[in-house]
């Protein structure tokens, strides 16, 4: 495994990614500026409500890998089988 990832490389690279035109539309970057990140010491299996840039939504089943008081960064899978990440707003995330 590499530093901050918790697969293996070969298993992540096998895995199909979300195309950028289905990808979530992520929280603010400015929202979570100065606000402290914490890391998972392993990934938390949540919710998370994902809505993309062609204007659909879906709950995907997901990990939470970090997040500060008002966001999550989430690695989810859409409901193709697809593996995105997206930092999300904490109301659009919760424990499995």
């Amino acid at each position: 495994m590499t530093p901050g990832h918790s697969r293996p490389r070969a298993q992540r690279e096998a895995l199909e990614r979300v195309p950028l035109r289905n990808a979530a539309v992520e929280a603010p970057p400015a929202a979570r500026q100065d606000e402290p990140v914490v890391e998972a010491s392993a990934p938390i299996p949540v919710w998370a409500w994902i809505s993309t840039a062609s204007g659909k939504s879906f709950e995907a089943r997901a990990r939470a890998l970090r997040w500060t008081a008002r966001q999550a960064f989430v690695e989810y899978q859409d409901p193709a089988g697809r593996v995105g990440n997206a930092w999300l707003w904490a109301s659009a995330v919760r424990r499995r």
